[in-house]
C-alpha cells in the first residue's frame, strides 16, 4: 500500500476447496498488515472460519460477502472500520462480536446472515446503518447500545424470529421529528405499515433513552406484550399504542401505566375506563400521554404528582365534570386543548414555572371564574381561554410576549385585565398603546373586543 503497510486478499485460495480456515496475520515480512480491502474474500464459499489478527484496522466493503460456509469470524479490538456489505450473505455465520473500537456499522453489513443467532454490539457504537441485519431470519435477541443516535431504515427488516429487542430510542434519529414510528427499523414506510413489518414474534421491547414518543409510534404492533420505557421520557403523543392488543399495562388507581424495572409508573397511558370518577396519579409518573383522560365525562377530580413536567395535548378534553385538579410545580407547559371543555372547572392556580399555555388549553371552560397566571409565563396560545364566559378578571404577567388570536374570545364576563408590562404591544399591525392598557376595564375590552382577532406581540 502507499504508506508501506500491507493489505491481504484471497488470491489463489479462492478456488481451493480444501482450505476451510484462514488466519489473516498482523504482519508480513515484518511489515504491518492493516486492512482486509474491499471484496478481498468475496464469494470464497468454502471457507468456514476466519481469524483476523490483532493489529489489522479495517475490514473493507464486501470483504467477506457471499462466504456462504463461514461459521465463525474472530474480529480483533484493533478493527475500527467495517465496510458496507462486509458479511452480506454469510448464511452459515452463527455468532458475531463487534469489537469496542467500532463506532459505526455500515449499511447491509450483515444482511442475509440467515443463521445468525447472536450478535454482540459494542457500547461505543453510535450509528447502525440501513438494512444492517436485514433478513437475519434466525436472530432472536438484540441489544442496541444506549449511545447509538441513528438506526437506519430497515435495520432489522425481515428478522422474523426476533423475540426481544433493546433500543436507545424509537425511530430513525434520536429525538428527531421524522421517521419516529417503531416500524421504521423494520422497513415500514409509515406507522400504517407497522402491523405488516414488525415481526409478530417480537414480544419484549426495552427502550433505554430518548425524550419523545410520537403519534402512532406503535400502532398495530399486536405481537408486543411487554414494553419498558426510560425515565428520560418527557412526552408521549396520541394513539401511541393503538391496536397493541396484547400489550400488558400496569393498572393502578383507575389508570394504565408503562414503566421499567425500577419505576413501573413512568408513563400514564390512559384511564382504565371512560367512567372513572377520580384518579390519583401515582408518584414516579414522568409523563401523561396526550388525550389520556379525554372524554372521561364522569371524571371529577385528579391529583397529579410533582414529577410531571408537562400536561400534554387534550389530556382532559371534554372532562365535563372535572372540578378539581392540581398542576404540579415542575410543569413547564400546558398542551393544546389540555382542559378544553372542562365545564365544571371554576378556579385554577397555574404554578410558577409554567412558561407556555398552548392553543385552546382552557377553551370552553364555561365555569372558570378565577385563574392565576405565573410570572414565568411567556406565551398564551390562540383561543387559550376562548369561551370562558364566566371569567371575570385576568392579570397578564410581565414576561408574556405573545397572546394568540381570539385568546379571550367570548369571555363575556371579563371586566378587568391588568397588564404588568404595558409597553411595546402590537395587535397584528396595530400598536396597542400603554394608555389603552392603563385602565383595567379598557384593557379587558381590548382583549375581548377591540383587538381580539389579532395576535398580540411585545418587543
Amino acid at each position: 500500500m502507499p504508506d508501506g503497510s500491507y493489505e491481504v486478499g484471497a488470491g489463489d485460495i479462492k478456488d481451493d476447496e480444501s482450505i476451510k480456515e484462514v488466519t489473516i496475520p498482523s504482519t508480513f515480512d515484518d511489515t504491518a498488515v492493516t486492512q482486509v480491502p474491499d471484496g478481498a474474500f468475496k464469494d470464497c464459499v468454502h471457507i468456514e472460519k476466519i481469524v483476523i489478527s490483532d493489529g489489522v484496522e479495517r475490514i473493507g466493503k464486501n470483504a467477506f460477502e457471499g462466504c456462504a460456509s463461514l461459521k465463525e469470524i474472530v474480529i480483533p479490538d484493533s478493527i475500527t472500520e467495517i465496510g458496507e456489505y462486509a458479511f452480506s450473505g454469510c448464511s452459515s455465520l452463527v455468532e458475531v462480536t463487534v469489537p469496542p473500537s467500532v463506532t459505526v456499522i455500515e449499511k447491509y453489513t450483515f444482511e442475509e446472515c440467515s443463521s445468525l443467532v447472536s450478535v454482540n454490539l459494542p457500547k461505543g457504537l453510535v450509528r447502525l446503518g440501513d438494512r444492517t441485519f436485514e433478513n437475519c431470519t434466525s436472530l432472536e435477541f438484540v441489544e442496541v447500545p444506549a449511545g447509538v443516535t441513528y438506526m437506519g431504515g430497515g435495520s432489522f427488516a425481515g428478522c422474523e424470529a426476533l423475540k426481544s429487542l433493546t433500543i436507545p430510542f424509537v425511530g430513525n434519529k434520536l429525538d428527531e421529528a421524522q421517521n419516529t414510528y417503531f416500524g421504521h427499523i423494520f422497513g415500514a414506510q409509515s406507522s400504517n405499515h407497522n402491523a405488516t413489518n414488525v415481526p409478530k414474534s417480537l414480544k419484549t421491547l426495552v427502550i433505554t433513552g430518548g425524550k419523545r414518543i410520537e403519534k402512532d409510534a406503535f400502532m398495530g404492533c399486536s405481537g408486543l406484550e411487554h414494553i419498558s420505557l426510560p425515565d428520560t421520557i418527557e412526552s408521549v403523543s396520541f394513539a401511541v399504542f393503538d391496536d397493541c392488543k396484547n400489550l400488558a399495562f400496569n393498572i393502578d388507581g383507575g389508570a394504565k401505566y408503562l414503566g421499567n424495572d425500577t419505576n413501573k409508573y413512568v408513563c400514564l397511558y390512559e384511564a382504565e375506563s371512560k367512567n372513572v370518577t377520580s384518579v390519583e396519579v401515582k408518584s414516579g409518573t414522568k409523563v401523561i400521554c396526550d388525550a389520556a383522560f379525554s372524554d372521561c365525562v364522569s371524571l371529577e377530580s385528579v391529583s397529579l404528582p410533582n414529577g410531571i413536567k408537562a400536561i400534554g395535548k387534550s389530556t382532559f378534553l371534554n372532562c365535563k365534570k372535572l372540578s378539581e385538579v392540581n398542576i404540579p410545580v415542575a410543569v413547564e407547559s400546558i398542551g393544546e386543548g389540555a382542559f378544553n371543555g372542562c365545564a365544571a372547572l371554576s378556579a385554577l392556580a397555574i404554578p410558577e414555572g409554567v412558561k407556555i399555555i398552548e392553543d385552546f388549553a382552557f377553551s370552553g371552560c364555561v365555569g372558570l371564574v378565577n385563574v392565576s397566571l405565573p410570572e414565568s409565563l411567556t406565551r398564551l396560545g390562540s383561543f387559550a381561554f376562548g369561551g370562558c364566559a364566566a371569567l371575570e378578571s385576568i392579570t397578564v404577567p410581565a414576561n408574556v410576549t405573545y397572546i394568540g388570536v381570539w385568546c379571550f374570545q367570548k369571555c363575556t364576563s371579563l371586566k378587568s385585565a391588568v397588564f404588568i408590562n404595558k409597553d411595546g404591544w402590537t395587535a397584528g399591525v396595530t400598536v396597542v398603546s400603554a394608555t389603552e392598557l392603563d385602565d383595567a376595564a379598557n384593557a379587558a375590552k381590548c382583549l375581548t373586543d377591540t383587538y381580539y382577532s389579532a395576535a398580540w406581540k411585545r418587543g
